[in-house]
Formats: C-alpha cells, structure tokens, sequence
C-alpha cells in the first residue's frame, strides 16, 4: 500500500472513531439491528426497576455466559465496549418482578400472550428454553425485541438489572417497527 493509500485509509479509522467516540460523549446508540426501529437512539437515565414501565427501551449488555458466546460465535452477537467483549443491545423490557413468564411456541406474560413473541424454531433449536415458566424474582425482566426475528429474552432467558446499562429512547429513527 502506498503512503497516500495509507494516510486516507489512516483518515478514515481515526475519522469513524472520532463519530463513535462523540455518540458515547452525548449518550447516543447506532441501531442497526431489526429488533427495533433503527437508527439514533438517546441514552435519557438511569434505568431503575421500581420506576420501570413495560415497553421502556434500555441498553443491555449481555453477560459472559455460554448462550452469549455462543450467540457471538454463531454471528448473532457482535464485539463491543460490553464486558466479554459484546456490543450493547437495545431492547424492550416487558417482564418485570414478580411477573410470571411461560415460554412454549409464543411468550405470555402473567397470562397475556406478547404480540411478536413467536419462538422460532431456527433459533429455539440452539438456545432452548421452551417450555420455561417462570417468575422473575427482585432484580429480573424480561427483554424483548420488537420483531420475531430478535434475539432476545425467548433464546437467552430472563436478564439482571446489573446489566441493563440505561433507559433509551428514539432520537432520530428510520421507521417504526411492529409498535407495541
């Protein structure tokens, strides 16, 4: 590679962690993923369980278990600033403390069937937790995406508050996705 290749190639690295570095400056998040609208989203607080609402997007970093290597090694899952090496996700909580969930070919939550909840049996068949019920305990929700396809709660379980980084909410996004 030429040096004018390499000041350009240089240029481009330093200018794209420049771009990242000023999201993480003003709380924002790149959605790039279908499991919500993609797009800008805002980091707006501190998420906390006794102030939750069903439907409150936050960011999420999944925990170093094997289902996340696993989501990571099937491709599912990308490299980010998490610890384990995982990039944040973005998703909805809809279970929260003392909610009952059962997992069978769909998600219901204390009785209520999830619009969007359909397991799919592509992914259920290599992070099953069918059949599941359970209720979450003090420090427990349930996260969901906004289509069938996201990788969320249905394959991984339900998620600890510890890991749930923040609230977020929309600042600039392409196109509403199934809203809830």
């Amino acid at each position: 590679m030429s040096g004018r290749w390499q000041a350009i190639y240089l240029s481009l690295c330093l200018s794209v962690g420049a771009v990242f570095l000023v999201f993480d400056l003003f709380g924002l998040s790149w959605n790039l993923t279908p499991s919500l609208p993609q797009g800008l989203w805002m980091n707006t607080g501190a998420f906390k369980a006794t102030e939750a609402n069903r439907g409150q997007v936050v960011k999420f970093c999944p925990p170093d278990t094997a289902v996340f290597r696993k989501a990571r090694e099937d491709g599912i899952l990308r490299r980010g600033s998490c610890g384990g090496d995982y990039m944040p996700l973005l998703k909805r909580v809809m279970g929260l403390p003392g909610d009952v969930v059962q997992v069978s070919d769909h998600i219901t939550i204390n009785g209520f069937s999830l619009p969007y909840s359909k397991v799919q049996p592509r992914i259920s068949k290599r992070y099953p937790i069918n059949g599941a019920k359970l209720k979450l305990k003090d420090g427990e929700v349930w996260l969901m995406g906004d289509t069938e396809d996201s990788f969320d709660s249905r394959y991984f379980g339900k998620a600890h508050l510890e890991d749930v980084l923040n609230r977020e909410d929309s600042a600039y996004v392409r196109r509403e996705i199934n809203s809830r």
